[in-house]
């Protein structure tokens, strides 16, 4: 199971149902998710916000990757 996966476990149903109806909005069109910012001095990563929760992902042609999934603390955007 990797860090994404427990994270995932972790949540409380609302917080999951929240990153959910994001998720299946990022499969239709990720620039369409709200709150979308694309992280400067990265080539192809981008984040959005779901209260405190913050995913870091990788945009490469049309596959979308998560590369972090976490709550928002001083370390979310280092060592990517």
């Amino acid at each position: 199971m990797n860090d994404i996966e427990k994270f995932l476990k972790k949540l409380s149903a609302k917080e999951y149902e929240a990153l959910e109806l994001i998720f299946r909005q990022m499969k239709k069109d990720y620039r369409q998710v709200p709150g979308l910012l694309k992280l400067t001095g990265a080539k192809n990563l981008y984040r959005f916000r779901a209260g405190r929760i913050r995913c870091v992902f990788r945009v490469q042609g049309n596959q979308l990757t998560i590369v972090r999934l976490t709550w928002r603390n001083e370390a979310t955007y280092k060592n990517l």
